[in-house]
């Protein structure tokens, strides 16, 4: 045993950070009613994400918890367990999909792009 009669004990140190953990963790966007609100009422009309962030850093330049990524909003929309943005809002997406399409790369793409034309 050390000298102040204690030993670290990994297992229980661990155990004790879990359990400080907050998760699942509220967004940018769930924890601010304003930017949730602005959010929404461009998304009904049919904004795109990137154009609401421009608005946003139009908006409010002096107010940077007002300022998000357009990727924050894709996610808050597309993790509904999350519950952040309704689900009707996916339909105002100007794709209206409610799950994103994954991109495939190919393995051939880097070397079209690369190819030179004489």
């Amino acid at each position: 045993m050390p000298k102040g009669g204690w030993a670290y004990q990994p297992f229980h140190a661990h155990r004790r950070a879990e359990r400080r953990l907050t998760r699942p963790k509220v967004g940018k966007i769930g924890q601010n009613p304003e930017l949730r609100d602005f959010i929404q009422r461009h998304l009904e009309r049919r904004w795109s994400p990137e154009q609401i962030c421009q608005a946003l850093r139009t908006q409010f330049p002096d107010r940077p918890e007002m300022h998000v990524v357009h990727e924050t909003i894709y996610q808050a929309l597309y993790v509904q367990g999350r519950g952040e943005l309704r689900r009707e809002l996916t339909r105002s997406l100007r794709t209206g999909r409610a799950m994103r399409r994954p991109r495939r790369h190919t393995p051939n793409a880097s070397a079209a792009r690369s190819r030179t034309w004489s």
